[in-house]
C-alpha cells in the first residue's frame, strides 16, 4: 500500500510541475506578444487564461470555453476559423486523447492552406504558426523563435 500510495505523490507531483510550466509558459507568451497588442492581431490557443490576459490579443479558445460557436457546436469548423482570421495559432500536440496537427482539425488546417509558418516549441509540445502576412511577421516570428521558457 505505501509503495501504491508513494506512486501516486510522485505523479500528482510531476503533474503540478507541468502545470507550473504550462501556465509560466503562458505567462511568458503573452507578455512577449503584448507589444503587439494595439495592433488587434487574434492568436487561437488553447489557453484560454494567462495567454490572452497577458497579450491583449483577441483570443479564440480552441476548446470552446471562452468561444460561444465552439462551445454551442462541440468544435470549430474550418468555415469558422476562416471567419476568425487568426493570425497566430498555438497548437497542442495532444489534447484530450487526440492528436491535434492533423487533417481533421480545422486550425491545423487553415494554418497549412494559408501558408503559414510553423515555428516549432522547444519542448515539442506545441507548435506555433504564424501568419507570413500580417504587418509585423519578422518581429513577432523573432520574437517567439527566442523566448527563453522558464519553468
Amino acid at each position: 500500500i505505501l509503495a501504491a500510495n508513494t506512486s501516486f505523490i510522485y505523479d500528482f507531483t510531476w503533474w503540478h510541475e507541468y502545470e507550473n510550466m504550462e501556465y509560466n509558459t503562458q505567462v511568458q507568451v503573452g507578455l512577449a506578444l503584448q507589444p503587439f497588442a494595439a495592433y488587434n492581431y487574434t492568436v487561437a490557443s488553447d489557453f484560454a487564461g494567462a495567454l490572452p490576459y497577458y497579450s491583449g490579443w483577441r483570443h479564440v479558445d480552441m476548446l470552446g470555453l471562452n468561444d460561444k460557436f465552439i462551445a454551442k457546436n462541440k468544435e470549430a469548423t474550418l468555415d469558422y476559423v476562416q471567419q476568425v482570421k487568426p493570425d497566430l495559432i498555438i497548437m497542442p500536440w495532444y489534447s484530450y486523447g487526440n492528436f491535434i496537427n492533423d487533417e481533421s482539425n480545422p486550425f491545423y488546417l487553415y494554418a497549412k492552406e494559408n501558408n503559414y509558418t510553423e515555428i516549432k516549441y522547444p519542448w515539442g509540445n506545441f507548435t506555433y504558426y504564424l501568419n507570413p502576412k500580417i504587418e509585423h511577421y519578422e518581429e513577432i516570428k523573432k520574437v517567439l523563435n527566442n523566448l527563453n521558457y522558464k519553468k
